[in-house]
């Protein structure tokens, strides 16, 4: 009797120890696998922060890209509008002076005519040439100006699309590349609990050291 109840402790005990050993495994291979889950998770709402922080800068930057360029082109526009508009009241001018020197010309010409009727027709032909070559000469100095006016804005107007191509170039830099995620990280790879077999196989050593110990002491029929 006493070397079957000494059989069953000796089993009891061992069957014990093999439950303990694998629950104190699975503890520590959950704590483990919860732990590298935690630092994923964080990993991913870093990334997910830093990816939200990085569009909402880019989406900024945009705005202002797009708002810069309008103004950017209002303001080309005014300045090509006005410089047509000096350009324009130069042409303006030079009409109002020419039909200024028309008028003055043939005032000068009718004068000579009523001269050349008091003191002959020579001195009225030398007058109408004078006159006339002075129109020429006027003539010539008005498209002089015209043509230099017209030099100078077009050369206002290549300023004008030089400095609009440099600021958009340089306003682009600032857009040119788009941001792009960072490499998620890697997924852990969650380790396996105990096996069954292992619980199987200290209990099925702890029913056989059971076994044994009560073999040990049961007297021999013999005896």
């Amino acid at each position: 009797m006493l070397s079957a109840i000494l059989g069953i402790a000796s089993f009891a005990s061992g069957a014990m120890g093999a439950v303990g050993q694998q629950q104190s495994q699975s503890a520590a291979i959950n704590a483990q696998n919860a732990q590298s889950k935690a630092q994923y998770e964080h990993k991913l709402k870093i990334r997910e922060n830093s990816w939200a922080r990085e569009t909402s800068l880019y989406a900024n930057k945009l705005n202002n890209y797009k708002q810069g360029m309008y103004e950017q082109d209002m303001a080309y526009n005014r300045a090509m509008s006005a410089e047509q508009a000096n350009l324009n009241m130069a042409y303006k001018q030079a009409k109002l002076e020419n039909q200024s020197e028309a008028l003055k010309m043939a005032e000068q010409l009718g004068d000579a005519r009523a001269f050349s009727a008091e003191r002959g027709g020579r001195s009225s032909a030398r007058l109408s040439v004078a006159t006339a070559a002075q129109f020429g000469r006027n003539q010539a100095i008005q498209t002089e100006e015209l043509v230099g006016a017209q030099t100078q804005s077009q050369l206002r107007r290549d300023e004008m699309n030089r400095q609009l191509g440099g600021d958009r170039r340089k306003a682009y830099g600032d857009v040119s590349v788009q941001p792009f995620p960072d490499a998620a990280p890697v997924a852990p790879v969650m380790q396996q609990g105990p096996s069954g077999l292992g619980l199987m196989s200290g209990l099925l050593g702890s029913a056989i050291g059971g076994y044994q110990t009560y073999r040990s002491l049961t007297p021999s029929k013999g005896s």
